[in-house]
């Protein structure tokens, strides 16, 4: 599975607002990039920086087919983990221009219990799939769904936020967790032909 980004040092995107100048900065992104090195007193450092030339992201940005390159965990120190989905997830995201969305993850190896035994059906689904759609907007440089319809009645009548960065060969989608890893990452690339 080839990576479309390095796993460590992650660069996420902000609003350049906080800048003197307004008029230059207004169309152009601020990007922060979180430091792996701390200080001696244990104190992650973070800075922002203008990228010249850069644009808002806009929703012609994603509007297409992708399918799932990676999936991942990543911590604020460059470690990065198997993801929820496994290491060998597949997955379907489509942004529709008339403003719906739909994604799909799945799981490609099968679950088992800690005796190596599959788990019953209504148990093993839940860690195996993950499907949502509504509708999609851009704010800034995040992509909102608002989630309608899901796999997972939690996510029911959400606002699902992720951070985009848009490459050559790809898109990320990053969320920020609140649990024992710092971000969910997920590089997609452009769904081209017939499904591999």
């Amino acid at each position: 599975m080839n990576e479309i980004w390095s796993r460590s040092r992650p660069v996420l995107n902000c609003s350049a607002v906080h800048f003197v100048n307004q008029q230059e900065t207004t169309a152009a992104l601020a990007r922060v990039e979180i430091v792996t090195a701390r200080s001696p007193q244990g104190v992650l450092s973070a800075h922002c920086s203008m990228t010249p030339g850069a644009r808002m992201l806009s929703e012609k940005d994603l509007i297409g087919s992708w399918r799932l390159a990676a999936h991942y965990y990543l911590d604020d120190d460059g470690s990065t983990s198997e993801g929820p989905m496994g290491d060998q997830a597949d997955g379907l995201l489509i942004y529709h221009e008339d403003g719906y969305m739909a994604a799909s993850l799945m799981r490609t190896n099968l679950l088992t219990a800690a005796n190596g035994t599959l788990p019953p059906p209504y148990l093993g689904s839940r860690d195996d799939y993950l499907g949502y759609a509504g509708r999609w907007h851009v704010r800034d440089d995040t992509v909102v769904h608002e989630v309608f319809i899901g796999s997972h009645h939690r996510v029911v009548h959400t606002e699902q936020a992720r951070q985009v960065q848009v490459g050559e060969s790809g898109l990320r989608l990053t969320r920020r967790l609140d649990g024992p890893h710092d971000y969910v990452v997920m590089d997609w690339r452009r769904a081209r032909g017939v499904a591999s």
